[in-house]
């Protein structure tokens, strides 16, 4: 009947509303704010520029400059547990904490109230959740790797006696075209990463290139190198040069036996 057919057409339309919806509505509840972007171009179809500028008009931007920019300038989106250790080894457990990586300072909730942490910080941990487990992060200040200045904060991804692998992040303000008008563009926080290597025994710190010399960087014997058969490793993804510094610490400790 007429009215069953209507019936049949509001679910249709009700069901492809939420999921357009549950598109728009971001990762789930400890997401890593990766920029608008990654919800952006998971958007598809006919009406793609028109969810562009819904999207664009969420709340989910940044007033940057006077102006109106997608995303958060936090590594995550929600309020995590952890702790918080100062140089003099004091260490914070009862808060929950908040990463800026675009201003490189961490806020605290003290009840209702959102307080930026105010006194110098050696390091810290944000506790992840993932899946049905919990990640433990953790995060070092600049200036227990010698750099001077305005601390920003690395993220440990490997601790070793010879040296630590680390990472930093930050949010830096890009333009996405409309692919419609060619003049107009939004503009988003966009997450960069960047690996380091600090050799604990020289006490220096290196930025991983795609041309750095890693077999130089860990010190390995030209046998050490072939076996890792370095030339293979991309150096331009962070899972790569992870597996690669891992197994050339390895080859160090092998040495040593």
């Amino acid at each position: 009947t007429i009215q069953q057919t209507l019936l049949l057409l509001l679910a249709a339309t009700v069901a492809a509303r939420s999921a357009a919806q549950g598109s728009m509505n971001g990762p789930p509840v400890t997401p890593r704010d990766l920029s608008a972007y990654q919800n952006i171009v998971n958007i598809n179809g006919q009406d793609g520029f028109y969810l562009k500028k819904d999207l664009y008009l969420t709340d989910t931007y940044t007033i940057i400059d006077g102006e109106r920019v997608m995303g958060t300038p936090f590594l995550y989106i929600t309020w995590l547990s952890g702790t918080l250790t100062t140089p003099d080894g004091r260490v914070y457990t009862d808060y929950t904490f908040r990463y800026n990586v675009r201003d490189q300072t961490i806020s605290f909730l003290n009840g209702t109230d959102s307080l930026e942490v105010n006194e110098e910080i050696k390091e810290f941990t944000l506790n992840v959740k993932s899946g049905d487990s919990v990640v433990r992060t953790r995060f070092l200040s600049s200036a227990q790797v010698g750099s001077k200045g305005k601390p920003v904060y690395y993220e440990v991804m490997l601790d070793d006696a010879n040296g630590q692998l680390l990472k930093s992040n930050e949010k830096v303000v890009a333009s996405l075209s409309s692919g419609l008008l060619t003049t107009s563009s939004r503009k988003y926080l966009k997450l960069e990463s960047t690996c380091y290597y600090y050799d604990k025994v020289k006490k220096k710190l290196t930025k991983i290139r795609p041309s750095t010399d890693i077999a130089a960087l860990l010190q390995l014997s030209e046998q050490q190198a072939k076996e890792l058969n370095i030339s293979t490793y991309d150096l331009t993804s962070e899972e790569e040069v992870l597996r690669l510094i891992k197994a050339g610490l390895e080859k160090k400790k092998l040495k040593a036996f």
